[in-house]
């Protein structure tokens, strides 16, 4: 493996972190490949596949706690070729609180006539003890506006969460 550990540093709850994993066989035959046992916060893509003597393929291993806690996991590789227990690949990260909450989650705007103006809101509550910067990145074309787009969340714990408007 390259690398022959992962370490995703701190990744935000239920958010993900990726890394690429070059897979390389070094063999003289065909070998077919899968990780087995996956924890649920791991995934791997593709999660099965086969390489061609000495061919070399990039696997991209996600990581998405769902604890804000260590997690440490030892993965196996297992092939045609090789025995129980599979090559192992530790693979280590933090699940962090984020440091910026948005409530609700998600919006649903009515149908509306040509012309009308609807409105709805969310806010957008720092969880940390620092103030915090956020901006928001609209695709182009899109049929609604968001205001502000960038603003700043004050510190934690002071009851004030920054509101949004969507219109």
């Amino acid at each position: 493996f390259d690398p022959p550990s992962m370490a995703f540093g701190n990744v935000p709850l239920n958010e993900s972190g990726s890394m690429l994993l070059r897979v390389t066989n070094q063999s003289q035959v065909k070998q077919r490949y899968g990780v087995i046992n996956l924890p649920t916060e791991v995934k791997v893509e593709p999660p099965l596949d086969e390489l061609l003597p000495g061919q070399s393929k990039d696997v991209t291993v996600t990581f998405e706690p769902h604890a804000a806690v260590d997690h440490t996991y030892t993965l196996r590789m297992k092939t045609d070729l090789n025995s129980d227990p599979g090559f192992p690949l530790r693979v280590s990260g933090r699940g962090v609180e984020p440091p910026l909450v948005i409530a609700p989650q998600q919006i649903k705007l009515p149908a509306r006539a040509v012309g009308d103006t609807i409105t709805a809101s969310v806010f957008v509550n720092n969880t940390t003890s620092a103030p915090q910067c956020f901006q928001v990145k609209l695709p182009p074309g899109v049929p609604f506006t968001i205001s502000p787009l960038v603003g700043r969340g004050s510190a934690q714990g002071d009851g004030q969460g920054r509101h949004l408007r969507a219109c």
